[in-house]
């Protein structure tokens, strides 16, 4: 309560300091009407006498046209006739994307070279048949030597260890010789067939598959360059849409300037309630505790031409108060976006000429339909050999990394030794009984099980070497007529690139995407111009006022009276409204911040779209928008100081003015929110902008904006560094003369 009253009775002397500089300045002349009056009313940058230029007629007029373009668009037929060009153009350009100029296929000559190569030298995987008939035979003997010595004749025995010491050498000398496989299983300058060729296929099947297309295209490509009367709609609306967007833009701004509660003051910092602010003074003058700080000073006679500004203000602002319904600022949001849409599309009028005459340039080029069939089938042989290459030599790789994990050459290397041995019939027994008595028997023949199930991947369920090497005499006997196919897309290729290299055509397109938006508007869809229609209307009565509040300001210039006079002794009155006013304005909009609920910043708009849309967002802008997203824990921080500075204020009764400094010094300590407000919101509009969805943008985006803008400038007010306080320190002297307490 005590924080509550305090604040009460500031605001009666700031409104008075106020009202005192006010009406002194108006009669001097030092104070400009349309700058007072704009700050008054929180116009913002925009001026009384832009509002009283606003043309309600001509604006009127183009709303009317503008709610009529969307049946204008539809029954014009040369309109369509541009669009269904653009639209095929469209597709084209998309389907063939990544095609340029075939002419230039760079990896034609290291192709050939790495096929005649292949089907010349074939594919050395001598060392994986060796292996594989060693590891079959290798482990036919082994059965022999270890099923039931004690039955196993010496001569069989003797046969048996002679035809595992040649198994085991040539294992060894396999599986030594495995990594000079690898290189079989690459080319030597291209990385696969099928990217080699990737260019040439798609060439040839968007030839083909893209006949139709063509058909299309050629038949749309009858438009003339000069003949775009489908923009003649957009022509005659933007014609009357051009003068008036500028009011537009200013009623924008204007609305969104009243709904900011912070901007620089320069006239007003004691009226925290626009103009109604300046017919309270008379009230408070009224009030008991006023009227001792003043010592019983009549001030209404000094003020009274300004009581009679102030009764016109009230008027005025009454006519203004329809503003700060969202509506406003949606609809004249969404008809400022539809109108800078249809002046851009007329503006690319010479554009969009210029992108159909290169567009007929390619007609000429335009390539007939073609026999792909042999091209099909190299195709299938390229995507056969690059997968037998992969998987060879995954197979390769495996054997290597399976005998060097297994320790498969030491385990070799053992049985080698121990089979040497046997030179002749009498050393078989000892050597048959050291085979049988191998400690590492059992990982031996894990791996010979193992060994074979990977080499026969090599041959199931085809020799893929020989399957290999058969594709590749294939593809070796089509060169020919490959180079001959490449000879003859090479005078296709220009109509790709020359489709490709035609320049402004993806704002052409954007240009067509907002056409064919506005086409499918319906009048359900645009009932925001009508409302617009409202506001313009609205406007134009509120700019009779202002033209009366500048006249009465007019009026008071050089005004003389004994009373007004007397106002000359407040020297520093712009000094003394300007301390007084901030000071009071700066615990004024803490003291609501704590009456009202916590404010809950939802950013996750922003989160989704920060690093999603193009062009990317500057730093600057990013910097700002991450200034909004650090407000959620910053409004935390605010509320508790805000809290703690309430619970300390005691009440003041006394009409000493100079007793009421500690209020103002305990405010000092609360915590406000850091950043600028205006460029945020700037930033949040650059945004908005970017969002490539046109629907989303005009009708979810303008609701996030207002929402972000009426949470902005609340918060906006409590960057409360911006304040200047109030005297820190008590004065000393308590004597003081009438004059000098009224002035304090």
């Amino acid at each position: 309560m005590s924080l509550k009253n305090s604040i009460k009775q500031m605001k009666m002397i700031a409104r008075l300091t106020n009202g005192i500089y006010l009406q002194k300045g108006f009669i001097e002349g030092s104070i400009p009407p349309d700058d007072f009056i704009s700050e008054l009313f929180r116009f913002g940058s925009v001026t009384p006498s832009e509002i009283e230029s606003i043309n309600v007629e001509n604006i009127q007029e183009a709303m009317n046209a503008l709610k009529t373009l969307p049946n204008e668009l539809q029954k014009n037929q040369d309109f369509d006739e541009i669009q269904d060009l653009f639209k095929s153009t469209e597709k084209l350009l998309t389907e063939v994307d990544g095609i340029r100029n075939i002419a230039e296929w760079n990896k034609k000559d290291g192709f050939i070279r790495d096929i005649k190569s292949m089907a010349l030298k074939g594919t050395d995987f001598t060392a994986i048949h060796k292996l594989k008939d060693a590891l079959k035979s290798w482990s036919h003997e082994n059965q022999k030597l270890t099923e039931d010595p004690r039955k196993l004749n010496d001569h069989v025995a003797f046969g048996a260890l002679i035809s595992l010491r040649g198994y085991t050498e040539n294992m060894i000398s396999a599986l030594k010789r495995l990594p000079s496989v690898l290189p079989d299983v690459k080319f030597v300058t291209i990385e696969t067939v099928t990217g080699t060729l990737q260019s040439i296929f798609k060439a040839s099947e968007e030839i083909e598959k893209l006949f139709n297309d063509v058909v299309k295209f050629q038949k749309a490509a009858h438009v003339k360059s000069d003949d775009v009367k489908g923009f003649s709609s957009f022509s005659e609306v933007a014609k009357k849409l051009n003068p008036i967007i500028s009011h537009l833009t200013n009623i924008r701004t204007l609305v969104i300037s009243r709904s900011i509660k912070k901007q620089e003051l320069k006239y007003t910092h004691g009226f925290s309630d626009e103009a109604y602010d300046t017919l309270r003074i008379f009230e408070d003058l009224k009030d008991p505790w006023l009227q001792k700080v003043v010592n019983g000073v009549d001030f209404s006679k000094s003020l009274e031409k300004l009581e009679e500004f102030g009764k016109l203000a009230a008027k005025t602002g009454e006519s203004l108060s329809f503003l700060d319904d969202p509506i406003v600022l949606q609809s004249v949001d969404k008809l400022i976006n539809i109108s800078n849409g249809v002046l851009k599309v007329f503006s690319k009028n010479e554009d969009v000429s210029i992108s159909i005459s290169n567009i007929l340039k390619c007609v000429s080029i335009i390539p007939r339909k073609i026999n792909s069939a042999a091209l099909f089938e190299l195709k299938n042989e390229a995507v056969q050999i690059d997968d037998l290459m992969n998987q060879l030599k995954l197979n390769v790789e495996k054997l290597i990394q399976f005998s060097e994990e297994s320790n498969a050459l030491k385990l070799l290397d053992e049985v080698l030794k121990i089979v040497k041995k046997a030179t002749d019939l009498n050393t078989v027994v000892d050597v048959v009984e050291k085979y049988n008595m191998n400690p590492n028997s059992k990982d031996l023949l894990d791996f010979i099980e193992n060994c074979n199930s990977i080499v026969q991947e090599f041959f199931t369920p085809i020799d893929k070497s020989e399957k290999l090497e058969g594709l590749v005499m294939e593809v070796e006997n089509k060169l020919g007529y490959l180079d001959n196919y490449h000879e003859m897309l090479k005078k296709y290729s220009l109509f790709f690139q020359c489709l490709q290299n035609i320049e402004g055509l993806e704002s052409s397109f954007k240009t067509f995407l907002f056409i064919k938006y506005i086409k499918t508007l319906k009048t359900d869809n645009l009932g925001y111009i009508d409302d617009g229609k409202k506001v313009v209307k609205k406007m134009a009565e509120v700019s009779k006022d202002l033209e009366d509040l500048g006249r009465s300001i007019d009026q008071m210039k050089n005004y003389k009276s004994v009373e007004t006079d007397a106002l000359k002794a407040f020297k520093n009155a712009s000094l003394h409204s300007k301390v007084i006013g901030s000071a009071t304005r700066g615990i004024s909009i803490m003291k609501n911040f704590l009456d009202k609920t916590r404010l809950k910043l939802n950013v996750n708009v922003i989160l989704e779209q920060l690093n999603n849309v193009y062009p990317p967002l500057s730093e600057e802008d990013i910097d700002n928008l991450n200034g909004i997203i650090s407000l959620t824990s910053e409004l935390f921080i605010m509320y508790n100081s805000l809290e703690e500075f309430q619970n300390n204020v005691q009440e003041q009764q006394t009409p000493q003015l100079f007793d009421r400094s500690e209020i103002f010094q305990k405010a000092e300590k609360v915590i406000g929110i850091q950043g600028n407000v205006t460029n945020m919101i700037r930033s949040v509009e650059t945004l908005a902008e970017r969002v490539t969805d046109i629907n989303r943008y005009l009708e979810g985006y303008i609701g996030w904006s207002l929402f972000l803008l009426v949470v902005l400038g609340s918060v906006a007010a409590l960057s409360y560094a911006s304040y200047v306080f109030m005297c820190k320190k008590k004065s000393a002297r308590r004597n003081r003369t009438k004059k000098e307490d009224i002035e304090e």
